[in-house]
């Protein structure tokens, strides 16, 4: 059998939102167990660290971080969660919901394994202005406005 033969596989594209008010506004309005475009929205809740869990969406983007089954605020959870990383550089902003990439890279491998409880190669609305996805070693951040200027030295 050549590569031509083999059955392909379809990947869904999140939909393209026009902006993250729009995300947020959506998050708001979804609770775990409604639907998307693809089916059940936000899944089940998957544990990121030992007090912080997360449930997220591939689909449409959603993301609920909650401690020991309490909300929390969501700039709380990734500061906490993605805190450690080290930046890496930059990225074009080629499909992303922001202005420009962030490159972070893992301290180690058990911040690595981190990003499994996320799903990979979709941007997820993690905070306000803020949008984050992974290939399973890079943690991808893409916010609403510029802050590379401000990350290097003038």
């Amino acid at each position: 059998m050549n590569q031509l033969d083999r059955p392909t596989t379809l990947r869904t594209v999140p939909p393209i939102l026009t902006s993250h008010r729009d995300a947020d506004d959506r998050i708001r309005r979804e609770d775990p167990g409604d639907s998307c475009l693809v089916g059940p929205c936000i899944g089940l809740r998957r544990p990121i660290t030992r007090q912080i869990d997360v449930a997220a969406c591939g689909a449409c983007g959603a993301v609920k971080w909650s401690r020991q089954e309490v909300p929390m605020p969501a700039f709380e959870a990734v500061a906490e969660v993605f805190g450690a990383f080290d930046l890496v550089g930059t990225l074009p902003a080629i499909n992303a919901p922001g202005v420009e990439v962030l490159l972070y890279s893992a301290p180690s491998v058990a911040s690595r394994k981190m990003l499994e409880a996320l799903p990979a190669f979709a941007w997820l609305y993690a905070a306000p202005g803020l949008a984050i996805s992974h290939d399973r070693r890079h943690l991808l951040v893409s916010p609403a406005e510029d802050v590379s200027s401000r990350l290097t030295p003038a």
